[in-house]
């Protein structure tokens, strides 16, 4: 496994992404691991653990993630994971996104609303979520 030493744009909007989805849901899997967790608390022990689920479990919080965000912010969230490290984000496709509910996304697609990105967009547009 690499480790890498700096943060990206990806794990800003990640982290956004994180954000909105607590403030929407008042919770993520991790906090829920936590507080299933919290008993057993002895600090080294317990951010090991922590640090283990994010590790074993990441993919299956980024699905929950998804899941608890609306279908607009998920598209959002779907493209910055498939980013890599160093991938420049399309801000202005995450834009897009983020301003249209499911409806204007639909009616955009079908008027061929360009986007920088379009053929990703198209592939996250229409995957079954």
């Amino acid at each position: 496994m690499v480790r890498l030493t700096s943060t990206s744009r990806k794990d800003d909007i990640e982290s956004l992404m994180y954000i909105l989805c607590f403030l929407l849901n008042g919770t993520l899997p991790i906090i829920e691991f936590i507080n299933l967790n919290i008993d057993n608390f002895h600090m080294s022990k317990f951010l090991n653990k922590v640090l283990q689920y994010r590790i074993e479990k990441r993919e299956e919080c980024h699905v929950r993630i998804k899941d608890m965000l609306p279908m607009s912010m998920r598209n959002a969230f779907q493209y910055t994971m498939q980013l890599n490290h160093e991938d420049k984000p399309d801000y202005n496709l995450i834009k897009l996104w983020m301003a249209f509910d499911d409806q204007d996304e639909q009616r955009a697609f079908e008027s061929k609303l360009d986007t920088t990105n379009s053929k990703m967009a198209k592939n996250i547009l229409f995957q079954d979520s």
